[in-house]
Order: structure tokens, then sequence, then C-alpha cells
């Protein structure tokens, strides 16, 4: 369920609640909307209207225009009314400076060898350098929560669908919180599985966004999270992981 945190007004999309923003930021902008989109505030909520994926496409440039959108990715995430329904979607650079709520997908591997964990590239925009579960990322448009899990394994893993067995969806956490320099703000559904892998197949990374992978006993683990090694993400999952003795 979609929550504005009480300093942030409101984003609507043809009068679906979508989102927030923070006071002053769209009213910098100075979009060049198409014929039948508008942008306007009324009683400190934001009210954009037309059609949705052009509306929101255009409002996404105006932000990067501004400033606002500096990590720019070609991918779009799905914008859902309150209620649940998809209105459209977004480019996903988009989505916390706009506080419209997001789904990511993580993925615990383990082996007899241990629990598996990789480093974050230095260049991801959010906790580079951290430790983080074996994959994880967004679920984009379209595309169900099974979906986005196998192909962010394979991406960052380099493992394939057949390559993990007893995979089990084991649960989700809702996470709000303030980012972009307390400007945007993260409202997303984080939902988490496990697997275990075989002693043959060992995780290798793919599309350059993962440093190294190292496979750790739970103990090293558990001193790893107390030492804030890890995402703050990873730590929650991890630790409901290792609360549940999963791992």
């Amino acid at each position: 369920m979609l929550k504005v945190a009480s300093h942030r007004e409101p984003l609507l999309l043809n009068a679906s609640l979508i989102g927030s923003v923070a006071p002053g930021i769209l009213s910098e902008l100075r979009p060049e909307f198409s014929l039948g989109i508008t942008l306007t505030s009324l009683d400190s909520q934001w009210h954009l209207s037309g059609p949705a994926d052009l509306a929101l496409a255009q409002l996404a440039r105006a932000l990067q225009a501004a400033g606002h959108c500096p990590h720019w990715r070609d991918e779009l995430l799905g914008v859902y009314a309150s209620q649940g329904q998809m209105l459209g979607a977004i480019e996903r650079g988009a989505t916390r400076i706009l506080g419209i709520h997001t789904q990511a997908v993580h993925l615990v591997g383990y082996s007899e060898n241990g629990i598996w964990l990789q480093q974050r590239a230095m260049t991801k925009s959010d906790d580079p350098g951290k430790w983080d579960t074996l994959s994880g990322g967004m679920v984009s448009r379209n595309e169900s929560f099974e979906q986005a899990l196998e192909r962010e394994t394979l991406e960052e893993a380099g493992l394939n669908a057949s390559e993990l067995h007893e995979l089990f969806y084991q649960g989700s956490f809702d996470i709000s919180e303030a980012t972009v320099g307390g400007q945007g703000w993260r409202q997303e559904t984080l939902h988490w599985y496990s697997a275990r892998l075989s002693s043959k197949h060992k995780p290798r990374n793919l599309d350059g966004e993962v440093l190294q992978f190292q496979c750790i006993e739970r103990d090293i683990l558990q001193e790893w999270i107390a030492a804030g090694k890890l995402s703050s993400d990873a730590s929650r999952i991890f630790q409901a992981a290792l609360d549940r003795r999963l791992i």
C-alpha cells in the first residue's frame, strides 16, 4: 500500500495516487509537455494528466533535464494505483525522486560449504562495495517476481534456473526511507527467496555489477552483519534467514 510521508506532497496520475514529491521539486521544472498532458498543483497535491505512459515519460525527462534523475537506466518499472492496478510505466531512475512504489527481488544462495554473498561494484549508486545477497534487483514492467529473480540471477551470478535447487519464496519486507540527499523517497517491497547451489556450481558475474563472490560460514555472516559490511537490505534479509535457521 502506497503511503505518503507527512513532509511530502502527493503525486496523482489521472486522479490516482502514484507517489509523492518533496516540496519545490516539481515547481522548478519547465517541462515541454505534448498537447493533452498537464502537470498542475492544487491544494498541495500534484496532478499529472494525459495518456499515462507518455505523461510519465515526459515527466521523467523533465526531471532528468533539471538534474533530479542522474542515474538513467533505460529500464521501465510499473506504476500502480494505490489499489494495485497497473496504470503505466516510468524510467527506473525517476522512481525515487517521485516516491513511486517499486518491487525488488533477492536470492539467498547457500551450499554445503556455506552462504554465498556478492560484493557490489563500486559504480553502484546504492551501497557501493558493500556485501549483498547472491543476486537481486528491481522487478521490471510486466515481469513476475520469479522472472525478475531468474533474470537477475543469470546476469549477476551467471546461474540459470536449473542450477537453483529447493527454490522457495520466503516472504517480503516493506521499506520506506528518504533517498537522494533527502529529496527522494524509497517506498519498496523486497521479496526474497532461498535456494541451494550444488558444490559444482560457482557464481560468476556477467553484467559488471559485482566485484567478487564469497562463500562464508554462518558465524562469519553474523560477524559481517554486526560490523556493517552488508547493505541494509541484505542485513535485513540475512538476519531473517538466520533467525529462521534457513541457512
